[in-house]
């Protein structure tokens, strides 16, 4: 019964540390991966380009600016 799941986990696993090490640094990554891996990146942009979002909701919660005032 166990032999069968940890016989597949081990399987996924196995795929999941291939694609690891086939993958490139994200410094090496162009904005044609990220499409292509997300392609609704590309209608949210636009959408919020639309409505003059410029800004991603959350942001500067997560990363507060360190801009001195």
């Amino acid at each position: 019964l166990y032999v069968k799941e940890t016989e597949a986990n081990l399987a996924d696993l196995n795929e999941t540390v291939t694609n690891i090490e086939q993958t490139r640094p994200v410094t090496q990554l162009t904005v044609d991966d990220v499409v292509k891996a997300k392609p609704e990146i590309v209608t949210r942009t636009e959408e919020m380009v639309k409505n003059g979002q410029f800004t991603v909701d959350g942001y500067d919660e997560k990363f507060p600016s360190l801009v001195m005032i």
